[in-house]
């Protein structure tokens, strides 16, 4: 797996980005910079300084080292449930009922 995008839409009105949270014995996330499979750690995006982010979407992303000279080999995509992170947010209405996509 190279690098990937794992995008949540969500409702704005509703709830507000809180932070992402990570395990750093994670299948593709390394602790110190880059594991020796070639993955660095995981982060949420669009950052807070993003040009034009689409407002009602959140993603986890996973960055994998793609330099020729880098030897690093990767992982197969798992074919098992994965864990990749959590993303938490806030609630701003609780009379509203919360959807994910």
């Amino acid at each position: 797996m190279a690098n990937c995008s794992y995008p949540i839409k969500f409702d704005p009105s509703v709830l507000s980005f809180n932070s992402l949270i990570d395990k750093y014995n994670m299948l593709f996330s390394g602790s110190n910079g880059y594991n020796n499979a070639g993955y660095g750690l995981t982060y949420h995006a669009p950052s807070e300084v993003a040009v034009n982010p689409i407002p009602n979407v959140k993603s986890i992303e996973v960055n994998f080292d793609a330099r020729p000279n880098s030897f690093k080999l990767g992982t197969n995509v798992p074919n098992a449930p994965t864990y990749l992170g959590t993303l938490r947010f806030n609630l701003l209405r609780n009379d509203e009922s919360i959807f994910f996509s």
